[in-house]
């Protein structure tokens, strides 16, 4: 009887023993800001041998879970890179780690590391059209290289699975170089393919930057007008009679907006810095880039 009861004692302990573990498990992961020490790639994978691949689903659980923690991403996500670089070493055709984490880096704002490792990717995983896509969203978006973007997107819409759209996106990148319509019908077939929430929001956001950009352009270009004609600016933006613009003022994006009528400067209380969009003198010579044999790759 004695027996019973000390082994019945035994496992409330470790009952109890496990649940404060347990707690302090979350707590340590949802306070941390770095993923803590990582082993050497290349080792890892030789020690693991013909396991690599497994190994690489481990750590790549590892970065769903750091990338999901408060506070490493109120840090930016400082070992991402890191991270990244480990599931990819121990299985270089991971073709979604690849994909991933150069989406995530670009949204942390480390273009140039998002643009490496997507080519990376591209160099390891030919067949996955997804990288060069997100590589030429890189590529316009964020560097204003319109050339460069439209043939990574003509490069992915000679792949295969890649979306019939594709094709036809990029001819009209190569053709306007980078026009905020264009930017605007990017982004909204990004967001109405793009099944991750965490992407979608940071697609809508980046839309609705264009759409204000758009507008504060166009209010700027009307006002300009108003003041020629009228020797002053308008006091009010809907002194304007602009009917886009009075359309506009009412919406949540359009209640950002304050306008300046001693100065005629507009701004958006949203969008802290201004777009900056290069236009060219003519138009590039569009080059087709020859398709690219489908590799097999991890899922």
């Amino acid at each position: 009887m004695r027996s019973r009861w000390v082994y019945a004692l035994l496992l409330v302990v470790l009952a109890m023993g496990t649940h404060f573990l347990h707690r302090q498990a979350v707590v340590g992961v949802a306070e941390r800001e770095t993923a803590g020490p990582l082993p050497n790639a290349r080792v890892l994978r030789f020690l693991t041998s013909s396991h690599h691949t497994s190994a690489a689903d481990l750590y790549w659980l590892e970065l769903v879970q750091y990338v999901g923690t408060e506070a490493a991403l109120r840090a930016g996500w400082p070992d991402l890179e890191a991270l990244a670089d480990l599931v990819v070493t121990l299985d270089p055709k991971y073709g979604y780690a690849y994909q991933a984490s150069g989406i995530l880096l670009s949204t942390a704002g480390r273009i140039d590391a998002s643009n490496e490792i997507l080519e990376r990717g591209m160099a390891n995983v030919p067949g996955r059209w997804q990288l060069p896509f997100y590589a030429g969203f890189n590529r316009w978006y964020h560097q204003r290289q319109f050339r460069e973007a439209g043939e990574l997107l003509l490069r992915a819409s000679r792949l295969p699975g890649r979306p019939d759209w594709l094709a036809a996106l990029a001819s009209r990148l190569f053709a306007s170089s980078g026009s905020i319509d264009d930017g605007i019908a990017l982004l909204d077939l990004m967001i109405a393919n793009t099944e991750d929430p965490l992407l979608r929001d940071d697609f809508i956001r980046r839309r609705e930057d264009l759409v204000l950009e758009k507008m504060l352009r166009r209010i700027e270009d009307r006002a300009a007008a108003f003041r020629a004609a009228h020797g002053r600016w308008p006091q009010r933006l809907e002194e304007l009679g602009d009917r886009e613009i009075r359309a506009f003022l009412p919406t949540p994006l359009g209640q950002t907006l304050r306008w300046n009528p001693e100065t005629g400067e507009v701004r958006s209380l949203y969008l802290q810095d201004r777009l900056v969009l290069y236009e060219p003198k003519e138009e590039p010579e569009i080059r087709e880039v020859p398709p690219t044999a489908s590799t097999e790759e991890s899922p």
